[in-house]
Protein backbone atom coordinates (compact mmCIF):
# COMPACT_ATOMS: atom_id res chain seq x y z
CA UNK A 1 0.00 0.00 0.00
CA UNK A 2 1.43 3.37 -0.96
CA UNK A 3 1.47 6.50 1.20
CA UNK A 4 -1.14 8.03 -1.13
CA UNK A 5 -3.45 5.02 -0.66
CA UNK A 6 -3.05 5.23 3.12
CA UNK A 7 -3.89 8.93 3.09
CA UNK A 8 -7.02 8.10 1.09
CA UNK A 9 -8.06 5.64 3.84
CA UNK A 10 -7.99 8.35 6.49
CA UNK A 11 -7.73 11.82 4.92
CA UNK A 12 -9.44 13.38 7.95
CA UNK A 13 -6.37 12.52 9.99
CA UNK A 14 -4.10 14.44 7.61
CA UNK A 15 -1.13 12.26 8.58
CA UNK A 16 1.25 9.96 6.81
CA UNK A 17 3.16 6.91 8.00
CA UNK A 18 6.36 8.91 8.06
CA UNK A 19 5.08 11.34 10.71
CA UNK A 20 5.54 10.70 14.41
CA UNK A 21 3.05 8.51 16.25
CA UNK A 22 0.60 10.15 18.68
CA UNK A 23 1.72 11.16 22.16
CA UNK A 24 0.26 8.20 24.02
CA UNK A 25 0.18 10.10 27.33
CA UNK A 26 -2.05 12.87 25.93
CA UNK A 27 -4.55 10.68 24.06
CA UNK A 28 -7.39 8.58 25.40
CA UNK A 29 -8.93 5.41 24.05
CA UNK A 30 -12.59 5.81 23.08
CA UNK A 31 -14.75 2.70 22.70
CA UNK A 32 -18.29 1.42 22.35
CA UNK A 33 -19.13 -1.37 24.78
CA UNK A 34 -22.11 -3.67 24.90
CA UNK A 35 -24.37 -2.28 27.65
CA UNK A 36 -26.78 -5.24 27.83
CA UNK A 37 -27.67 -8.43 26.03
CA UNK A 38 -30.06 -7.02 23.43
CA UNK A 39 -33.65 -8.20 23.25
CA UNK A 40 -35.27 -9.05 19.92
CA UNK A 41 -35.54 -6.36 17.27
CA UNK A 42 -33.34 -3.59 16.00
CA UNK A 43 -30.48 -2.04 18.04
CA UNK A 44 -31.37 0.83 20.36
CA UNK A 45 -29.33 3.40 22.27
CA UNK A 46 -29.69 1.28 25.42
CA UNK A 47 -27.72 -1.57 23.87
CA UNK A 48 -24.41 0.34 23.82
CA UNK A 49 -22.34 2.55 26.11
CA UNK A 50 -19.56 5.01 25.17
CA UNK A 51 -16.42 4.73 27.27
CA UNK A 52 -13.10 6.48 27.58
CA UNK A 53 -9.96 5.00 29.07
CA UNK A 54 -6.23 4.70 28.79
CA UNK A 55 -4.57 3.60 25.58
CA UNK A 56 -3.34 0.03 26.19
CA UNK A 57 0.37 -0.60 26.62
CA UNK A 58 1.73 -3.56 24.65
CA UNK A 59 3.24 -6.43 26.57
CA UNK A 60 5.77 -8.88 25.14
CA UNK A 61 4.57 -10.17 21.78
CA UNK A 62 1.85 -7.49 21.50
CA UNK A 63 1.30 -4.33 19.48
CA UNK A 64 -1.13 -1.41 19.78
CA UNK A 65 -3.07 -0.42 16.68
CA UNK A 66 -4.97 2.78 15.94
CA UNK A 67 -8.22 2.04 14.10
CA UNK A 68 -8.39 3.48 10.59
CA UNK A 69 -11.39 1.48 9.31
CA UNK A 70 -14.05 -0.50 11.19
CA UNK A 71 -16.21 -3.13 9.51
CA UNK A 72 -19.83 -3.15 10.71
CA UNK A 73 -21.36 -6.42 9.55
CA UNK A 74 -24.81 -7.98 10.14
CA UNK A 75 -23.34 -11.07 11.88
CA UNK A 76 -22.18 -8.83 14.75
CA UNK A 77 -25.76 -8.24 15.94
CA UNK A 78 -26.30 -11.98 16.35
CA UNK A 79 -23.09 -12.23 18.46
CA UNK A 80 -24.55 -9.66 20.83
CA UNK A 81 -27.96 -11.31 21.11
CA UNK A 82 -26.76 -14.90 21.51
CA UNK A 83 -24.35 -14.07 24.36
CA UNK A 84 -21.06 -14.47 22.47
CA UNK A 85 -20.38 -10.87 23.54
CA UNK A 86 -21.02 -10.01 27.18
CA UNK A 87 -22.18 -6.67 28.60
CA UNK A 88 -19.16 -4.50 29.44
CA UNK A 89 -17.02 -5.87 26.60
CA UNK A 90 -15.83 -3.72 23.71
CA UNK A 91 -18.12 -4.49 20.76
CA UNK A 92 -16.62 -6.98 18.32
CA UNK A 93 -15.46 -5.68 14.97
CA UNK A 94 -12.75 -6.26 12.43
CA UNK A 95 -10.49 -3.32 11.67
CA UNK A 96 -7.73 -1.97 9.51
CA UNK A 97 -5.27 -0.41 11.94
CA UNK A 98 -1.92 1.38 12.01
CA UNK A 99 0.61 0.09 14.56
CA UNK A 100 1.57 2.92 16.93
CA UNK A 101 3.57 0.91 19.50
CA UNK A 102 4.99 -2.60 19.24
CA UNK A 103 6.76 -5.26 21.28
CA UNK A 104 6.05 -7.86 18.60
CA UNK A 105 8.77 -9.34 16.42
CA UNK A 106 6.70 -9.10 13.22
CA UNK A 107 4.89 -5.76 13.52
CA UNK A 108 6.65 -2.39 13.52
CA UNK A 109 5.34 1.11 14.19
CA UNK A 110 3.64 2.42 11.07
CA UNK A 111 2.64 -1.01 9.72
CA UNK A 112 -0.94 -1.31 8.48
CA UNK A 113 -2.70 -4.51 9.61
CA UNK A 114 -6.08 -6.24 9.40
CA UNK A 115 -7.16 -7.37 12.85
CA UNK A 116 -10.08 -7.70 15.25
CA UNK A 117 -9.71 -4.96 17.85
CA UNK A 118 -13.36 -4.00 18.01
CA UNK A 119 -15.23 -0.72 18.23
CA UNK A 120 -12.42 1.28 19.77
CA UNK A 121 -9.85 3.83 18.74
CA UNK A 122 -6.82 1.86 20.01
CA UNK A 123 -6.51 -1.87 20.69
CA UNK A 124 -4.00 -4.64 21.35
Amino acid sequence: MTETEINQIGPERNRTLTEETPDMMGNRNHAWQLARTPPEGWPTDGDFSWTEGDIPEPGPGQAVGETLLLSLDPYQWNRRRNGTEQPGEVCHGRTVSRIISSKHTTFREGDIIFNTQGWQQYGL
